[in-house]
């Protein structure tokens, strides 16, 4: 269910080729790449829906792809976000990626709500990015004055809000596909940023690392300013902070994500009206494949794909848009 998904055949290429590749400034040393639909007689208040992928993926991910085609579909904008250095943006960000860049997708915001002021915006992401957008969520509820009052909902799919649970899990031996595919690419990116000779890594000691956690605890910790691994997946994870969150927000999650412990969602003591938390039995990690198809506002097979377009449809339609 995890990987199956991945390689099902969608004619989402079309689509992918009808965004307008734009870079979004975030620094003076960083540019976030993106890949932006504006749908055609749109109203000046139509939602935008801003998509940002997981660990190692890229908004050319399919998942990425998929809800970019039906909330197009839809009625709504989109824009495709890649995190730093991914989607072929390594030489636009000095500095690695990380699941506290909350900021990030703020400021993206904050450009485009100067572009069209009348629209408001949602969030929605899987895995890793799943987490940075519910934490950027919660850094609008607890009164970042980047984002005021612009966001209008978020969306999770697997969301790591445990990283450290996360971790431990992607470091079961059955996991071991998994965590040598994104170390793989990971590393990398170290090596692409060192032959840039704009950062100083040690990428001597790069070949001696067999797992996610010692990555980040030479590399994406210390470059993230967080110094350890174990300090950046406590300030990072968006789980125990989730009570706070004022703005609608539907995560979805599975029992049997092999990557992201149900356990982080079980144990939850949310008593917020805010949250909608969708459990399914089966679904993998981002996969929740079905054998039927929905009939309807574009949906096809992807579960999770349909519930986020048809809540951010919900909620536009209570905010009478």
């Amino acid at each position: 269910m995890s990987i199956f998904p991945g390689f099902f055949p969608r004619p989402l290429r079309r689509f992918a080729r009808t965004g307008k590749r734009r870079l979004f400034k975030i620094d003076e040393k960083t540019s976030l790449l993106g890949y932006y639909h504006f749908n055609e007689g749109a109203k000046p208040t139509t939602p935008t829906l801003l998509l940002l992928h997981g660990l190692e993926g890229s908004s050319e991910s399919s998942h990425v792809l998929g809800i970019g085609y039906k909330a197009c579909m839809n009625g709504f904008n989109v824009v495709r976000l890649n995190m730093r250095n991914c989607g072929g943006s390594i030489d636009y960000a000095e500095t690695l990626y990380h699941a506290g860049l909350h900021a990030d997708p703020l400021k993206v915001v904050e450009i485009l709500r100067a572009e069209h002021p009348a629209s408001k915006f949602i969030l929605a992401g899987y895995s890793l990015g799943g987490n940075l957008l519910l934490n950027s969520a919660l850094a609008a509820s607890e009164g970042d004055p980047v984002a005021g009052d612009s966001l209008m909902a978020v969306c999770a799919v697997s969301p790591s809000i445990d990283l450290s649970a996360a971790v431990d899990a992607i470091e079961r031996p059955e996991n071991k596909l998994y965590q040598n595919w994104f170390l793989r690419t990971m590393k990398q990116k170290i090596m692409e940023k060192a032959k840039q000779q704009r950062r100083d890594f040690d990428i001597k000691s790069i070949a001696g690392i067999k797992s996610i956690r010692e990555f980040d605890d030479k590399f994406t910790a210390p470059d993230g300013g967080y110094g350890s691994a174990e300090r950046y997946y406590s300030e990072a994870s968006s789980r125990d902070r989730l009570v706070n969150m004022k703005i609608p927000c539907l995560i979805i999650a599975s029992k049997d994500d092999p990557l992201v412990p149900f356990e982080s969602f079980a144990t939850l003591n949310i008593s917020n009206d805010m949250i909608e938390l969708l459990i399914t039995n089966e679904g993998g990690h981002g996969g929740f494949f079905q054998h039927s198809h929905e009939e309807e506002d574009h949906f096809d097979q992807f579960w999770a794909e349909n519930r986020v377009v048809a809540y951010i449809k919900e909620v536009s339609s209570r905010a009478g848009i």
